[in-house]
């Protein structure tokens, strides 16, 4: 989950830590700013070096505005690495409190037993995310991950090199059609626009 929105994203990712954090460890204390239990969570997730950055500004701007709440960061680094280490952890029981999930993944850890489902969790307001977007991290009717961003597939071409071959942009192609211009590609007016 890779944007300009990230730190944003995962600052509201954090919001499910209040009911997560009944895995986490907890002490009482009280502030000026009313009795609250100081929460210890671990939150996992993968990327590369600007995701771990971002993420980490992420955090500390998080405790800053909940001081009660630690966050021990376990950042995983690359995609397959960070869900090898989870898959393990989760099936020793020991997976962070609150994570970056995987839309692959989501099934087969609802389904172990290993995510809570958060479906009318009273702290929890999606009343800002589409329902169609929500739905992402619907298991069985039960909801065990709130998405926290998008990716959207995009096509980017050479107009000009694609007109070589024959398309001229105004007309619709279907995935079969697109792959015909595509083989193209050897032909001498096509060459370098796939590599």
């Amino acid at each position: 989950m890779v944007n300009k929105t990230r730190a944003l994203s995962v600052a509201a990712l954090f919001a499910v830590a209040g009911i997560a954090a009944g895995c986490g460890s907890t002490t009482q204390t009280t502030s000026a700013a009313g009795s609250h239990k100081n929460v210890t969570i671990t939150f996992g997730w993968w990327g590369g070096t600007t995701q771990e950055r971002v993420t980490e500004n992420a955090i500390k701007l998080f405790e800053k505005k909940y001081p009660y709440i630690h966050v021990n960061e376990e950042f995983g680094g690359p995609f397959n690495t960070y869900f090898q280490k989870l898959t393990t952890e989760m099936a020793g029981g020991a997976g962070p409190d609150v994570m970056q999930m995987d839309y692959n993944y989501i099934n087969q850890f609802a389904a172990e037993g290993a995510l809570l489902n958060l479906k009318g969790a009273k702290d929890i307001s999606l009343s800002n995310i589409s329902p169609s977007v929500v739905a992402a991290g619907d298991v069985h009717g039960g909801l065990y991950g709130i998405p926290n961003a998008l990716n959207a597939d995009a096509v980017i071409y050479n107009p000009s090199k694609f007109a070589q071959v024959g398309y001229t942009g105004n007309q619709r192609l279907t995935w079969s059609q697109f792959a015909s211009l595509v083989n193209k590609r050897d032909s001498p007016e096509f060459r370098g626009i796939c590599g």
